[in-house]
C-alpha cells in the first residue's frame, strides 16, 4: 500500500540533450507474426505502429518496442483480401492511407486502423517500376498525399479524393535531380523527407520545388513516417527496408520538425502521471495521495496552459492551475477523508497559444480504498502493529492487492480446468485508517484458507475485521469472499 504510493510520487523525467539527425534511436524488432519482406510502416497519435507484409492481406499492430497488439485482416468490402504496401496515417479521420501492392498505376486506398476495412479511393497517375509501393504520406496541411512509385525521380502531389496537383523533381545542393528516392514522410510546415534507396540516407526538401535543405544517415530508406509521440521530445523517423533483417530502424529528426499524423501543430503531450490517458492511481483513506502533472508541448516557441475539472473536495495542485509555459508542471496533492471512497474521474486540459490552437486532454481516475484484500500463497504469520498479523504469504511481484470497500463482497472466478481442484490460495483483510481509527488505525482480518474444489477453512487471529467464504469453490464457478466489522 505505502509502497504504490512512494512509487507514485518518486516518478523521473530524464533530461535529454538533442542529438544530431540520423542518430540511431534505436532498432525495434518485428514480432513473430510481422515476420517477413515489407516495405510499410505507419504510427497513429497514440504511439501505435502499423506495418503490413507482403504476401499477406494483414495490419500488423505493435507499440513502440516492437510487441505485438494486434493482427487486423484487410478486406475490402466485398469481402476480399487486400495485400498493401506504404501506409500513411491521417489523424483528422484516423484512418490510414495505403498502397495496394502490385498495381500499376498505384492504386490508394483507406483503410480503417480497428476493423480493417479496406475502401479504393482512387487509382492515380503515378506509375511503379516493381511491386512494391514504399512511397506514400499524408499532409494534413492541404489535406493530400505525397506518393512515390518504387525508385522513382519524382513525388507526385495528390488530393484525397485523387486529383493530381502537380509533381516535384527533388534536387541536389547544385540542382542536379537526386535520382532514385523511395520512402515518403511529411515534416512540419514546407518540409519532406525522402529516403534514397539502397544507400542509407534520408534527404530533406522542400514540397514547394523540391529544393535541397538537408540530408543525413538513415539505416533504412523505405517505409518512411515521423514519429513526435513515442519518444518525446526527441522526434524521430522510422523506417523499414524491403530485404533488411526482422526489425524497424528508428533515428532522430530535428527539433519542431515533424507532427504526428501529418498535422502542423501538435497537441501537446502528458509526460506524468503517464504517457496516455486511462491511467487509474490508487489510494487509502487517510493516507495522501501525490503525484506530478507535467506537460509539454514539441514547439518550443508555444506555451501551454493547463486546466482542471472533477478534483475531489480537498484535493490540490500546486502551483494553481491554469499557469502558462513550456513544459508546464504541478503536483497533485489530496488525502481523502473517510467518507471519500470510491473512483474520482479527473481531467486534464492542455492547450497551446498556436492560431488555431491545439488541445490535448487526459483523463485519469483516483480510487480510494477503504481496506485492501489481499491474496497469497500460505499462511506465515508477519508482526505489523501491536496484536495485528499479516497471515498472507504474498507470490514474488506483483503482489495481489485488490482494492475493497466494507459493503463488497469480490467475485472471483474460478478457471474451468479440472486441473485447478487441490489449488490454494490464502486471503486477508488489511486496513489503515487514521481518521475513523486514531490510535488504533491498522485493522486486519482473520485469515481465509481456500483449497479449491475441497474445503475454505478460516484461521488466525481477527482484530477488528472477519473474513469469510460464502461457498466452497469448484473449478468454473465463481468464488465470494465478504467481510464485515
Amino acid at each position: 500500500m505505502n509502497r504504490t504510493m512512494t512509487s507514485l510520487a518518486l516518478i523521473a523525467l530524464t533530461t535529454w540533450v538533442a542529438g544530431q539527425p540520423g542518430q540511431p534511436i534505436r532498432q525495434v524488432p518485428l514480432p513473430a507474426a510481422a515476420q517477413g519482406s515489407g516495405v510499410s510502416v505507419a504510427l497513429d497519435c497514440a504511439g501505435r505502429v502499423f506495418y503490413t507484409v507482403d504476401g499477406r492481406a494483414d495490419l500488423i499492430q505493435m507499440d513502440r518496442d516492437g510487441n505485438l497488439l494486434a493482427v487486423i485482416p484487410v478486406r475490402d468490402p466485398q469481402g476480399v483480401p487486400r495485400n498493401l504496401d506504404e501506409l500513411g496515417y491521417d489523424a483528422g479521420r484516423n484512418v490510414l492511407w495505403a498502397c495496394e501492392h502490385g498495381t500499376n498505376p498505384i492504386e490508394v486506398w483507406r483503410v480503417d486502423p480497428v476493423t480493417g476495412l479496406a475502401i479504393r479511393t482512387f487509382v492515380s497517375q503515378t506509375l511503379s517500376i516493381g511491386a512494391f509501393r514504399p512511397g506514400l504520406a499524408y499532409d494534413a496541411s492541404d489535406d493530400s498525399l505525397w506518393l512515390n512509385g518504387y525508385t522513382s525521380t519524382t513525388i507526385d502531389h495528390y488530393t484525397t479524393t485523387g486529383t493530381m496537383l502537380g509533381s516535384i523533381i527533388p534536387r541536389r545542393p547544385g540542382g542536379k535531380p537526386w535520382g532514385l528516392l523511395s520512402g515518403v514522410a511529411v515534416g512540419v510546415g514546407n518540409q519532406l523527407y525522402l529516403g534514397r534507396d539502397g544507400q542509407h540516407q534520408v534527404v530533406r526538401v522542400r514540397k514547394t520545388d523540391g529544393g535541397f535543405i538537408d540530408i543525413f544517415p538513415s539505416p533504412g530508406g523505405e517505409g518512411l513516417e515521423c514519429d513526435a509521440v513515442n519518444f518525446f521530445p526527441r522526434l524521430a523517423v522510422w523506417s523499414r527496408e524491403h530485404h533488411a533483417p526482422g526489425y524497424f530502424a528508428v533515428a532522430e529528426l530535428q527539433a519542431d520538425s515533424c507532427a504526428c499524423g501529418g498535422r502542423q501543430n501538435e497537441p501537446p503531450l502528458y509526460l506524468a502521471p503517464t504517457p496516455h490517458s486511462g491511467s487509474t492511481i490508487e489510494g487509502s483513506v487517510g493516507i495522501p495521495i501525490t503525484f506530478p502533472i507535467r506537460v509539454a508541448d514539441i514547439d518550443p516557441n508555444q506555451r501551454v496552459t493547463l486546466s482542471v475539472t472533477g478534483l475531489p473536495a480537498g484535493a490540490t495542485i500546486t502551483p494553481v492551475l491554469p499557469g502558462p509555459g513550456n513544459p508546464v508542471a504541478g503536483v497533485f496533492n489530496w488525502t481523502p477523508n473517510n467518507t471519500q471512497n470510491g473512483c474520482f474521474e479527473i481531467t486534464c486540459t492542455a492547450r497551446d497559444d498556436a492560431d488555431p490552437p491545439a488541445q490535448a486532454e487526459c483523463r485519469w481516475r483516483v480510487c480510494v480504498a477503504e481496506c485492501y484484500l489481499i491474496g497469497g500463497i500460505g499462511p506465515v504469520a508477519i508482526p505489523l502493529a501491536g496484536e495485528d498479523l499479516l497471515y498472507v504469504l504474498p507470490p514474488p511481484p506483483p503482489t495481489l492487492w485488490f482494492p475493497v470497500t466494507l459493503s463488497e463482497i469480490p467475485d472471483f472466478p474460478i478457471p474451468p480446468q479440472p486441473e485447478w481442484t487441490g489449488v490454494q490460495i490464502c486471503l486477508q483483510v488489511l486496513m489503515y485508517n487514521p481518521i475513523v481509527f486514531p490510535s488504533d488505525p491498522l485493522k486486519t482480518s482473520n485469515g481465509l484458507q481456500v483449497v479449491i474444489g475441497r474445503s475454505v477453512t478460516e484461521y488466525g487471529a481477527r482484530h477488528g475485521m472477519h473474513l469469510f467464504g460464502v461457498w466452497p469453490p469448484v473449478p468454473g464457478q465463481v468464488f465470494r469472499a465478504g467481510f464485515r466489522m
